[in-house]
């Protein structure tokens, strides 16, 4: 049986919750950013976040959203664009400046049941930019795959980091592009796009 998505939005648990009010008053990320590989706030605020990105509810979170180095850097990342407002001068920063961006083609895929980013903020993106695709998934939450593209030679992204990235997130696709740097316009980096255009296809 399916939990309903919804339901898990009133189960973040006491650190988690705390850590959460914490982050939302401070100026810095505060207890969820403690290096002490015990502490409960990381690893709650983690598993709390890991239940929710998916349709099938909690019983679907990834593992690795309990593990405390995980956690760790999971809530440190999450807390410092919370604090910081995502590094926008105001909110709604992206509505009301889409003409900037109203010529690059753009689509747009939202789950139904996303509690994490809801779909009032999809809906209101799209009223702002008709000309964007908004894809409604029926069956879907906030959960996503992801295809890494890494050029062998790239010296301003060395490939240590897509490694890196790759080590945590094992299931993201890492495609080692043999002759490229850093340059998206690389014939072997475009090659790695559209495969991975296609591979989301089949998803």
């Amino acid at each position: 049986m399916t939990t309903s998505p919804t339901a898990n939005v009133a189960r973040s648990p006491g650190p988690a919750g705390k850590a959460r009010r914490s982050a939302s008053r401070a100026p810095t990320p505060g207890r969820t950013s403690s290096p002490n590989p015990n502490s409960r706030s990381p690893v709650a605020w983690s598993s709390w976040e890991g239940e929710t990105v998916s349709v099938e509810g909690p019983n679907a979170r990834p593992d690795k959203f309990a593990e405390p180095e995980f956690a760790v850097a999971f809530a440190r990342i999450e807390n410092w664009f919370f604090t910081n407002a995502g590094f926008f001068p105001e909110d709604g920063w992206i509505v009301k400046n889409v003409d900037r961006m109203r010529h690059i083609p753009c689509w747009i895929a939202q789950g139904r049941f996303d509690v994490v980013t809801p779909i009032a903020s999809a809906w209101s993106l799209h009223r702002a930019w008709p000309e964007a695709k908004l894809d409604i998934v029926a069956d879907a939450g906030h959960a996503s795959s992801c295809w890494i593209a890494q050029g062998r030679f790239d010296v301003v992204t060395p490939i240590a980091s897509a490694w890196s990235l790759h080590r945590a997130w094992p299931e993201a696709k890492l495609d080692i592009v043999a002759d490229a740097g850093h340059a998206s316009s690389e014939p072997g980096i475009v090659d790695s796009l559209v495969r991975a255009t296609d591979w989301a296809v089949g998803l």
